[in-house]
C-alpha cells in the first residue's frame, strides 16, 4: 500500500527546479517522415505539480512530481505529442526516474543515479537511461527478475530558473526546445 505526505514534507532534490509551469515556443521536432526526415516548429507547455512522498513496498520512499506535457505545430495549432507521468527521486539511493506515457502505445520507464552535476551556468542536469535486458530493473529494484525488453532511451534535463532545456531522442524522433518558468 502506498503512503502519501503532504509536498513540504518530501525532499525533492534535484528535481525541485522542476516544480511549476514552463512553456517555450521555440521547438523543432526532427522526425523521420515517409520521404525524409520532417521538421516541425512547435510551442508547448508542461505543468510539474508536487505529489508528496510515496512509498513503495514499505521500504523505498520516492518524492514524485506528476506532471503533463501538450505539444502543438506552430502549423495549425495541433496538438502532435500529448505526453504525462511522473518524475521520483529517490534520496537514500540517489536515483531519479522517470515514467512516462504517450497515447500511441508508448510506456517507458527511464532511471538513473543523480551526479551532482550542473552546466557551466549554474544548471543541475538530471540524466535518466531505459535500456533493453534486466540491468535496469535489477539496479533500481534488486529483488525483482522481471527482464525488460524495449528499446534504449536517453533524456537529459537541465532545470533551472527561469530556463528550461529538453532535448531528447525517443524512437529516431529527436524533439529540442528551451522552456521559461511562468508560474
Amino acid at each position: 500500500m502506498s503512503e502519501s505526505t503532504t509536498s513540504t514534507e518530501a525532499d525533492y532534490g534535484p528535481l525541485t527546479g522542476l516544480i511549476g509551469t514552463w512553456q517555450g515556443d521555440k521547438g523543432l521536432d526532427i522526425a523521420p517522415g515517409p520521404e525524409g526526415t520532417e521538421n516541425n516548429p512547435y510551442y508547448e507547455t508542461i505543468e510539474y505539480s508536487a505529489c508528496g512522498n510515496i512509498t513503495n513496498a514499505e521500504t523505498q520512499v520516492l518524492a514524485a512530481l506528476y506532471y503533463r506535457q501538450i505539444v502543438k505545430r506552430k502549423s495549425n495549432d495541433g496538438v502532435f505529442h500529448d505526453q504525462t507521468g511522473y518524475w521520483m527521486w529517490d534520496v537514500a539511493r540517489q536515483l531519479i526516474m522517470h515514467s512516462l506515457s504517450i497515447p500511441r502505445g508508448v510506456c517507458v520507464l527511464a532511471g538513473g543515479r543523480y551526479s551532482g552535476s550542473k552546466a557551466p551556468t549554474g544548471e543541475v542536469i538530471i540524466e535518466v537511461m531505459m535500456w533493453i535486458g534486466e540491468l535496469f530493473s535489477r539496479h533500481l529494484w534488486p529483488e525483482m527478475h522481471v527482464p525488460l525488453h524495449s528499446v534504449r532511451v536517453l533524456q537529459w534535463v537541465m532545470a533551472s530558473y527561469p530556463t528550461r532545456k529538453q532535448p531528447w531522442s525517443i524512437f529516431m524522433e529527436t524533439l529540442s526546445s528551451t522552456l521559461t518558468r511562468v508560474s
